[in-house]
């Protein structure tokens, strides 16, 4: 069977991506109408994990050999990671069950990388391609122009890695000469993902690398986990130590992945079981250590019943949920449906470490308040906690999900089990994540139609 190079895909690959842009602009910006009064059961298969994808390609890249990837995430976000290694000159390979990847050294790009709305990309690739000489300029939708990369441009300055931004924001020009040292100091306060990317970085050199962390501060921690066990999948082992991490010297060699099902995108399915008294039913999650697995103890500590049949999950409503006092600093992407179903719980829920969403793709905690205060629930979010009182029934309103696909998806799950109809402006983003979630929708049996 003849392989498609992503080459030949993306051909006219300036034009390509200006029109993507486009069109994902034009998404986000559309408005949904959903029928409230849902109740039953549902089957959820959980789409591929985004986490694992991107990782899985980028390593990939920098190893010696070629590795395959079945089961891959096609989502806006993993497609854009999936262009820039394009442009990279990386030579990605299309059949019909799995993505080849041939681990090879990058050129320079003709053109800007433009990684969409994925912060993943941008944080995590950057690193790994100025740790040898290169040029490149990375840039991204309007929303990824208003995440911070100051965290990077500190980080190569202090590599001598030449590195500008416009005042702290993308387009993010980067000019690498390599690194000129072997130990880097990183402000993980507010994310984790370019610590993957400076793990991975440090892995592609082969001579060891250290990463400290400042103030010992490191959130969103199970992501980092997941690029440490995925480099040791690899052939080379790092390990966290004191104020840091330590990166072995070795060399990447080539692995084949299996992508398993995504926790937080199945966060979602189970909180409509908690909120609807039926059961929910997911399969393709893998019961090891994943980001967002915690998703069940937290569902199971505010009394939904969940249990594992395999690799299938099944939550249950037993009749009365609970209010909770809940750390999500290391599960931001979790918050939406936790603070959904904190909405059907007896008390008043805290949600704890949740300040820094409002970095994300919008302003993501200020508009869950937002969107579930305008359907009748009493909620505030200040400083670093998000406090639900429960429990409340759902009033069907409008609400607004800012292009933000995470608060979208809430906000459907929330209209469809609130009393009346809910109309939801600034839809359409969902396939940053979930590109099968309207049609899922439907399977479910939600009534919803785009105006």
């Amino acid at each position: 069977m003849r392989l498609m190079r992503l080459g030949e895909q993306c051909q006219g690959s300036a034009g390509l991506l200006k029109q993507v842009c486009a069109t994902r602009m034009r998404a986000s910006s559309r408005v949904l109408r959903v029928r409230g009064g849902w109740r039953g059961s549902l089957r959820y298969v959980a789409p591929p994990s985004k986490s694992y994808s991107h990782r899985s390609l980028l390593i990939s890249a920098v190893s010696n050999g070629v590795s395959r990837i079945t089961g891959l995430s096609r989502c806006d976000d993993v497609e854009a990671t999936l262009r820039a290694l394009s442009l990279l000159g990386v030579p990605v390979g299309f059949s019909s069950s799995e993505i080849i990847v041939e681990g090879s050294e990058f050129r320079n790009p003709e053109a800007p990388i433009d990684c969409g709305g994925s912060a993943s990309t941008l944080r995590m690739l950057s690193p790994i391609v100025a740790a040898k000489p290169s040029y490149a300029v990375y840039t991204g939708d309007e929303s990824l122009r208003k995440r911070p990369v100051r965290m990077l441009e500190e980080a190569f300055t202090s590599l001598g890695v030449e590195a500008y931004s416009d005042e702290g924001r993308p387009p993010l020009t980067v000019k690498s000469s390599g690194f000129r040292s072997t130990r880097v100091v990183l402000d993980a306060s507010d994310s984790s993902q370019h610590v993957s990317g400076f793990l991975i970085a440090g892995a592609r050199l082969g001579g060891g690398f250290t990463i400290v962390l400042k103030n010992s501060i490191l959130v969103s921690k199970p992501y980092v986990d997941l690029t440490m066990r995925m480099l040791r999948m690899h052939g080379v082992e790092s390990c966290f130590e004191a104020g840091g991490l330590r990166i072995e010297p070795g060399e990447l060699k080539s692995f084949n992945h299996a992508v398993p099902g995504d926790y937080s995108l199945s966060s979602i399915p189970l909180a409509m079981a908690a909120l609807s008294g039926g059961r929910a039913t997911v399969e393709g999650l893998v019961d090891e250590p994943q980001p967002d697995r915690e998703v069940v103890d937290r569902l199971r500590e505010m009394g939904l019943g969940v249990e594992w049949s395999g690799n299938t999950l099944i939550a249950e409503n037993p009749g009365r949920l609970k209010a909770c006092v809940l750390d999500c600093s290391d599960n931001p992407d979790l918050v939406p449906a936790l603070a959904l179903v904190a909405t059907a719980a007896e008390g008043t829920t805290v949600l704890k470490g949740v300040g820094r969403l409002e970095v994300k793709e919008s302003m993501r905690a200020t508009l869950i308040v937002e969107g579930l205060s305008n359907m009748g629930v009493k909620t505030v979010f200040k400083g670093e906690e998000m406090i639900v009182e429960g429990p409340c029934r759902l009033k069907g309103s409008t609400v607004d999900a800012g292009g933000d696909h995470r608060i979208e998806m809430m906000l459907i799950a929330a209209g469809a089990l609130a009393d009346g109809e809910t109309t939801i402006v600034n839809a359409g983003s969902v396939s940053k994540s979930n590109p099968g979630f309207y049609s899922w929708l439907k399977e479910a049996g939600v009534e919803f139609q785009w105006v």
